[in-house]
């Protein structure tokens, strides 16, 4: 069961970048909760050098030609290893979601069955298989990944698969109905 602390990261996160979740995974068959909270996580809830300096809350690599290097640890032969890489840098948050959006369309999480997942926490191990983290997907998920999905789930009831469709209705039931209307 997720703390008291974990559920106020995600409404803090949700209500500073839920809105721009929401424009670009509606349509997508991505979960909400998937995505709060892996990018949650991903960017130490939105304040981690990566995401402050270069708006890249998910960890995306890049090279030197449209990035910026910086130590991090992967896990490499089952060993946790610090090595230096290169990470994206992006305009805005608008711009990282687009391309993390995109970049989620590509063949290898479709093979790995992103998009056909269940659940936010398959829809993890299938992002997770496809090659988004060297980690395990127990690992991953376990990372506090899954208390995040839990919290999100709990308190942004009505916001799981978001189509174009049925965010209006839910708009008139969701606690967070200005997010459907752009607001």
């Amino acid at each position: 069961m997720y703390s008291a602390y974990t559920k106020g990261l995600i409404q803090t996160f949700v209500a500073q970048y839920g809105k721009d979740i929401v424009t670009a995974i509606t349509d997508t068959n991505l979960f909400f909760p998937t995505v709060v909270a892996q990018l949650s996580v991903e960017s130490g809830n939105g304040t981690s050098k990566l995401a402050t300096n270069d708006n890249n809350f998910g960890g995306i690599k890049g090279d030197a030609s449209n990035g910026v290097a910086y130590d991090t640890t992967e896990v490499i032969g089952g060993v946790s290893k610090t090595v230096k890489q290169y990470f994206r840098k992006f305009d805005d948050f608008p711009a990282f979601m687009q391309y993390y959006v995109s970049n989620l369309q590509s063949q290898n999480y479709v093979d790995a069955g992103v998009f056909a997942a269940t659940s936010p926490e398959d829809q993890i191990t299938a992002m997770v298989n496809g090659g988004y983290s060297t980690m395990s997907p127990s690992a991953y998920l376990a990372s506090g990944v899954k208390d995040r999905i839990d919290a999100c789930r709990d308190t942004f009831q009505g916001l799981s698969r978001i189509s174009s469709v049925d965010a209006a209705v839910q708009s008139d039931i969701n606690p967070l109905s200005d997010i459907y209307q752009g607001s």
